[in-house]
């Protein structure tokens, strides 16, 4: 592989972050105009971050952030310091400003946002640089004098703001704008929607972004915090933002008119928006998102197949408190049947429908006697549980992963894959401890996965060795996880029964590729990083606290929250 000088790798990074601070500055809007009150109406995509400054302040309150500034990694912060001043001397040669000026450029809002306007799509970017304006100016005219060898640059004024405009001859490729108000820059791709974004401006506007009742409500329903910003806040519309990318194409937008046709036959019409919230700073935890994904009830076509029922509570009582990591799921497999069922109907209509089908596949000549509805679907209880532990001298940060599946009736799952190996020579069964396992062959040796079915579960497991783990165990473990300090710890924060839920140990999983790097092993990659001057891990594992996961279910679809727990 070929490996990256630092030097060249830093260079890249701060260039790149040079020109994206340029496109973070600018705006003498009114102080209390919120970014999507900046917005038209129809944006489809939105994320920002209120304030640079605070988000920096918090990084270095969070567990990362303790980190890096640990005195046991001192030796190593002092090497990447040092090509990160190599690389900024090359900068300051190229672009005129000094490196760290260039890094406090963004110092307030920064937002990314892809609107519609006057029937386009168009992107824009908003970045507050507080007092940098003068270091604004020296990027702006760099980056001026790189577009003008490529375009043709005029001026206008819209509402005593001067915009900056930037279009390639012979390009259907669209226009580049930007303007700058006091302490802000905007950048869009095109003069209508700067000019929106301006009619905004006093943050004054009755048709904005802003007043979204889908968005109004993710917010509300995912803020960590009331009284104060978050440090990043998402949104998209995926169906529409999908649709509007088609329609930017000759060649595409026929396509765009046949799908949103058949969007409310699939049911996609539903799915009204993803977004959510993140933030390091909280009483709780040392990082918290939440996601929401609103859907309109009730659900229907595609999304009903994926419907899922909150009914886990934690883990099952024979997994150990060795797991690396546990997550479950739960699956609303009958609904998922019906709801595919009306598919067939609607796109490929026959009698019977879809249990005509699986009685055409059961009846096949070569189908070994399983009946795909009757001996599998029907068998399954929709509870599925995923494990992972470190496997041992194996390739860095390879682990050991165990699936669960639930069943109700062991001995007909059991009699459908004794009659699958009867036909496939590389499923191969064997007994350990009472149990049939079925090694599938596929290289040999210890990487060879392996299924079983018992304790109401059907096992695939990438390792024979985690799956005969399991079996050697008891029913209840004698140290289940349930039982873990530090599963308790998040537990307690999950919304139980849920759809989902997850718990891993980020020290168990990030050790090994920890102390290989302190070894030398990816040097070669990183030319020009020392990382053997990492510390040893026990230095810095108190960084790496347990996190957690659950899907729960709302009025307006699910919310997902994702968790690290705090640093002690």
């Amino acid at each position: 592989m070929r490996g990256y000088s630092a030097a060249v790798l830093v260079r890249r990074c701060v260039l790149t972050l040079c020109l994206l601070s340029t496109a973070f500055t600018v705006r003498a809007a009114d102080d209390d105009a919120l970014a999507q009150a900046l917005l038209p109406p129809d944006t489809y995509f939105f994320a920002t971050c209120p304030s640079v400054v605070d988000l920096k302040a918090r990084f270095g309150d969070s567990a990362m952030g303790k980190l890096w500034n640990d005195r046991s990694m001192s030796g190593f912060r002092a090497e990447v310091q040092a090509a990160f001043e190599k690389a900024g001397e090359k900068a300051q040669e190229e672009i005129g400003v000094p490196l760290r000026d260039l890094l406090a450029l963004p110092s307030g809002e920064v937002t990314l946002a892809a609107s519609k306007v006057n029937n386009k799509l168009g992107v824009a970017l908003i970045v507050d640089v507080g007092e940098q304006t003068a270091t604004l100016e020296k990027v702006l005219a760099k980056i001026n004098e790189a577009i003008a060898e490529k375009a043709t640059k005029s001026t206008e004024s819209y509402e005593d703001i001067e915009l900056s405009i930037f279009k390639k001859e012979g390009s259907n490729a669209g226009e580049f704008v930007y303007f700058t108000d006091e302490s802000y820059v905007v950048f869009t791709s095109s003069i209508g929607f700067a000019k929106a974004i301006i009619d905004r401006w006093d943050g004054k506007h009755d048709k904005t972004f802003a007043t979204n009742p889908i968005l109004t409500t993710i917010f509300e329903e995912c803020e960590e915090n009331e009284d104060e910003f978050s440090d990043l806040y998402y949104y998209v519309d995926p169906i529409n933002l999908i649709l509007e990318v088609l329609k930017m194409s000759p060649q595409t937008a026929g396509n765009a008119g046949m799908a949103q046709g058949f969007l409310p036959l699939l049911g996609l019409d539903k799915l009204k928006a993803i977004g959510g919230v993140s933030a390091l700073e909280s009483k709780e935890f040392d990082s918290v998102s939440r996601t929401m994904f609103y859907v309109e009830q009730p659900l229907g076509g595609l999304l009903s197949i994926f419907r899922m029922p909150a009914t886990l509570e934690g883990p099952p009582a024979w997994v150990g408190k060795n797991v690396d990591q546990y997550s479950g799921f739960t699956w609303d497999i009958p609904g998922a049947y019906q709801a595919i069922d009306a598919l067939v109907m609607t796109f490929a209509p026959q009698i019977g429908g879809l249990d005509a089908l699986l009685d055409q596949a059961a009846n096949h000549p070569n189908n070994p006697g399983i009946h795909p509805k009757k001996d599998l679907l029907d068998q399954l209880t929709g509870m599925v549980h995923m494990l992972a532990t470190e496997n041992e001298g194996a390739d860095v940060g390879a682990q050991r992963m165990l699936f669960a599946i639930g069943v109700k009736d062991e001995k007909t799952v059991h009699n459908v894959i004794e009659k699958v190996a009867a036909q496939a020579p590389n499923l191969k069964p064997r007994t350990f401890e009472g149990v049939t396992i079925y090694d599938i062959e596929a290289g040999g040796g210890d990487t060879a996965p392996a299924l079983a079915v018992t304790r109401g579960h059907l096992f695939f497991a990438t390792h024979p060795a985690a799956l005969e783990a399991t079996i050697r165990g008891k029913s209840v473990a004698e140290e289940p996880l349930s039982g873990a300090a530090d599963y308790k710890a998040v537990a307690e924060h999950f919304e139980t029964p849920a759809s989902s839920i997850g718990f891993a140990r980020p020290a168990a999983q990030i050790k090994s590729i920890w102390e290989q790097a302190r070894k030398g092993t990816f040097n070669e990659q990183l030319d020009g990083f020392d990382l053997t001057k990492l510390p040893e891990f026990s230095a810095v594992q108190k960084y790496f606290a347990p996190s957690g996961s659950y899907i729960a279910p709302n009025e307006k679809g699910a919310i997902m929250v994702q968790f690290s727990l705090p640093v002690e």
